[in-house]
């Protein structure tokens, strides 16, 4: 796993239904906080105590904001070019496109998302840090809307980040998809420090 840091993430308990302080910041003064970001990626290294500790909140708090529809403070952290891919497969059968561009692509895709489930929410278990690209790892939670089907499915999101905001991310149903999409050995799923 050289050049690779990994990030454990064990949380429990109810996602955030409001914004944290630092939330309405970022949301208040998007620019700043962006500088900010950028700067730390470039000071602090992926074995970083503090990097890690941000990565995890940052990641974290996207995906809370995404369960509760905060599109607003979700849109901070990318760039109004952003190149945004849903997974391979079923998201077309709910009729997703494959890719998304811009904030406006980004704000279609998590509405439709919202629209075909009634509720949903994504469980972090892992990061793994190789410098300007991060693969996040965990596991979606939904209820569909239409069906009433509980779904639950191993996810994974590979994000570029350039000058403070994501550039690119692409998503897979499948930890083992992400790592080979990453460049990395998919076999080192059972070596990770995580559960599952």
């Amino acid at each position: 796993m050289g050049g690779v840091v990994v990030t454990r993430v064990e949380k429990t308990g109810a996602l955030r239904r409001q914004r944290t302080f630092d939330e309405r910041l970022i949301v208040r003064f998007p620019n700043a906080a962006r500088r900010i970001n950028a700067l730390g990626m470039r000071l602090f290294s992926p074995n970083s105590r503090l990097r890690k500790a941000a990565l995890r909140r940052t990641v974290l708090s996207g995906w809370a904001c995404g369960a509760r529809h905060d599109w607003d403070l979700m849109l901070t952290r990318y760039a109004p070019d952003v190149d945004w891919h849903t997974p391979e497969g079923g998201f077309a059968t709910l009729g997703f496109a494959e890719q998304y561009r811009g904030h406006d692509g980004v704000r279609e895709a998590m509405t439709q998302f919202s629209e075909a489930f009634e509720s949903w929410e994504m469980r972090l278990a892992c990061l793994l840090d190789m410098g300007d690209r991060v693969l996040n790892m965990g596991t979606f939670h939904g209820h569909a809307r239409a069906s009433g089907v509980d779904w639950q499915q191993p996810f994974a999101q590979l994000v570029t980040v350039e000058d403070g905001l994501v550039t690119h991310e692409c998503s897979f149903y499948s930890w083992e998809d992400g790592l080979r999409a990453a460049g990395l050995d998919p076999g080192m799923v059972a070596r990770l420090p995580l559960k599952r």
